[in-house]
């Protein structure tokens, strides 16, 4: 997967590289972005597609987040589909966590799935609402 896809720019032509096998090589870094939640299922992006999926627990409303990416063949046909989940923990903790690792990693999405409505709109982040 090319750098730019997943949300890299280049920010060195030519930086120099200590203790590798090779000594100069193009800096890159991750573009800043701001992740979304939203009610749609977005695409299979570069990087994966994360969601977060509500439910009713024991005390209350929990949730666990999700990431999903394909590895894909040269015709773009998917090979192996990989999935990182996380532990089902409060909603508020998820949500904190979700955003993070897609701040890291630069998703620029998280699907939320709430069939039950325990995590409406309003209680979004302000960014998100």
């Amino acid at each position: 997967m090319p750098r730019a896809e997943a949300g890299y720019v280049v920010v060195q032509e030519r930086g120099r590289v200590s203790d590798a096998p090779y000594k100069t090589g193009a800096v890159w870094a991750l573009v800043p972005t701001e992740p979304k939640l939203t009610w749609d299922s977005p695409p299979m992006m570069p990087q994966g597609r994360l969601q977060l999926k509500v439910s009713m627990g024991k005390n209350g409303a929990v949730a666990d987040w999700e990431l999903t990416t394909s590895d894909k063949t040269r015709s773009g046909t998917p090979r192996r589909v990989h999935q990182i989940m996380s532990v089902k923990k409060p909603v508020a903790a998820a949500v904190i966590e979700v955003i993070a690792y897609a701040r890291r990693h630069g998703h620029a999405l998280i699907s939320v799935i709430d069939h039950g409505n325990q995590y409406p709109k309003a209680d979004w982040p302000e960014a998100n609402r």
